[in-house]
């Protein structure tokens, strides 16, 4: 079972549009602990991700670790 939770960089948003810090790095521990993942986009997991800032913002791909391994793939190959 699975189901996913997105919130990428746009045009508008470069970097994302929610908070590293107080909104990102929760969802992403507790999704993770139960098994999940949470990425960045091709870039990376969400919790490996260092602010700058306490308001800093990241884009963010979140769900079961089948359906978000599967995105990183798809991710990494539109970006070769």
């Amino acid at each position: 079972l699975g189901g996913t939770f997105h919130y990428p960089a746009d045009d508008s948003h470069a970097n994302g549009k929610l908070r590293a810090v107080y909104e990102c790095f929760p969802m992403s521990a507790i999704v993770e602990r139960a098994g999940g993942k949470a990425i960045q986009g091709a870039v990376g997991d969400v919790l490996d991700f260092v602010p700058k800032t306490a308001h800093c913002r990241v884009p963010i791909h979140i769900g079961s670790a089948r359906d978000i391994e599967r995105l990183a793939s798809l991710l990494g190959e539109e970006e070769n």
